[in-house]
């Protein structure tokens, strides 16, 4: 469908896909009230996620479960009824400020396909300033739905169209996009070794191909970076636990991608 934009007013939609989210959901979805169209799919969800999204007045479509959001953002957007998309997760909230932002970025870029929002993390409303998760992250939650290539892939990035760029908000309060990342050890190792699951067909399908040497020094690397260049040591137990992880899947995301690589001769042969 063609966007709706009526003179200089640039309209939003608004998509969120969730599977038992309900916790976080009315925060999210309040901070994109701004936007036109509001869409959430749900994933089979058996909490209060429904009745959230339709007392936010939130258009709710019931899709099967998938293991992440990517694996259907391209068919998400066949139901925006405009251009401009802002694709945000159940657990992420959008700065008070960012809308006026964005528009003025927009007016002012004919050629901007992708806007990246500074990216702040939060483990048990703990906002983390230390690890490769407390380092200063972009994500690209706004975007012509027209000049973008979505990666359907985890983890993995997406691409505009030859012609457009993409632009970064400044780093500055009211402009974040605050993830409120994990709430327990125990979500943040089952969402992860879920993700571990689906990094090998992601890696490969973005060129990368398994190094012996790259698992031993890509992870050792990461963990020196972790404790010391991004403070994790300094910050007692959580900090330790989180650069010993990201060291361990880095490991884990080779190991998956090896592991897809030999399913992928043994079906050529």
């Amino acid at each position: 469908m063609a966007s709706i934009e009526i003179g200089n007013e640039i309209k939003f939609t608004s998509i969120t896909v969730g599977f038992n989210e309900g916790s976080k959901l009315s925060n999210c979805l309040k901070s994109v009230r701004f936007c036109d169209q509001s869409i959430y799919i749900d994933l089979g969800s058996n909490d209060n996620s429904l009745s959230i999204a339709k007392r936010i007045g939130a258009e709710i479509i019931e899709h099967e479960w998938v293991p992440i959001a990517d694996e259907i953002a391209q068919k998400a957007l066949s139901w925006a009824r405009n251009n401009w998309i802002i694709f945000i997760d159940p657990d992420e909230v959008l700065g008070p400020k960012i809308q006026n932002e964005i528009v003025k970025i927009i007016k002012q870029t004919p050629k901007v396909g992708l806007i990246k929002i500074p990216w702040r993390f939060y483990f048990k409303n703990d906002h983390l300033d230390y690890s490769i998760w407390g380092q200063k992250k972009y994500k690209g939650v706004v975007f012509h739905k027209d000049r973008l290539i979505i990666s359907p892939y985890v983890h993995q990035s997406s691409s505009l169209h030859p012609g457009f760029t993409e632009l970064e908000l400044n780093w500055d309060e009211g402009l974040y996009l605050d993830h409120y990342w994990n709430d327990s050890y125990r979500q943040f190792l089952k969402k992860h070794i879920k993700y571990l699951k689906l990094e090998g067909i992601g890696r490969y399908r973005s060129g990368q191909r398994f190094s012996k040497k790259k698992i031993i020094t890509d992870p050792i690397r990461e963990l020196k970076n972790n404790l010391f260049l991004y403070r994790g040591l300094k910050n007692g137990f959580r900090g330790i636990f989180l650069s010993f992880f990201y060291s361990f899947y880095i490991f884990g995301s080779m190991i998956s991608l090896l592991i897809y690589e030999i399913t992928q001769s043994h079906g050529k042969q």
